[in-house]
This record gives structure tokens, C-alpha cells and sequence, in this order.
């Protein structure tokens, strides 16, 4: 399965919090350069707000995302709902007429 960048990040920041891969490997996968002159300082203050990022974006999406797929699905039942009334009464006037 093919990775997109966004997904080798959120995974690269995951093993360099475990501990798993260094700063500097961590910065070869989201910057895709070996270096770009960066002190090691400036490479932890992007990997923590890197951390954050993914941090809250899991936090907040699937909260927010279950209650609007409940809602879309909702809007969805309803719409359906509507058109198989439609269909109903064009069936019961098509027969009508038919007779």
C-alpha cells in the first residue's frame, strides 16, 4: 500500500516519540533532504510541534468526525425517506391512471 507524505510524517513523528528513529532520521523524512544546515534544537522544536499537531488532530477528529458522520447519515435517511414517497405517490398515480 502506497504511503502519502502526510501519512510517512504522522508515522515518522510516531517512532521518533517511541524512540524508534533519531531527530535527524525524523527530519530526513518530513524535510526529504539530509540536512538543511538545522541545529539540533530547531529539529526537536519542530518534532514537538509536529507531535502536537498529530496529537490534536487525533484528538479532535475522531470526536467531531462520529458525531458528523451521525448527522450526514441522518440528512441521508431523511433524503432517502423522501424520494420513496415520491416514488410511492408516482406509482399510485401512474396506476391510477392506467386503469
Amino acid at each position: 500500500m502506497e504511503q502519502n507524505y502526510f501519512s510517512n510524517v504522522k508515522i515518522a513523528t510516531e517512532k521518533c516519540d517511541d524512540g524508534k528513529i533519531s531527530l535527524r532520521d525524523w527530519q530526513r523524512i518530513v524535510l526529504q533532504t539530509d540536512d538543511l544546515g538545522y541545529s539540533d534544537e530547531y529539529i526537536r522544536r519542530a518534532f514537538v510541534f509536529f507531535k502536537c499537531f498529530f496529537d490534536n488532530i487525533k484528538d479532535s477528529y475522531y470526536k467531531v468526525s462520529d458525531e458528523d458522520k451521525q448527522k450526514e447519515l441522518e440528512i441521508l435517511l431523511d433524503q432517502i425517506k423522501k424520494e420513496k414517497k415520491k416514488i410511492q405517490t408516482l406509482n399510485i398515480e401512474y396506476n391510477a391512471n392506467e386503469r
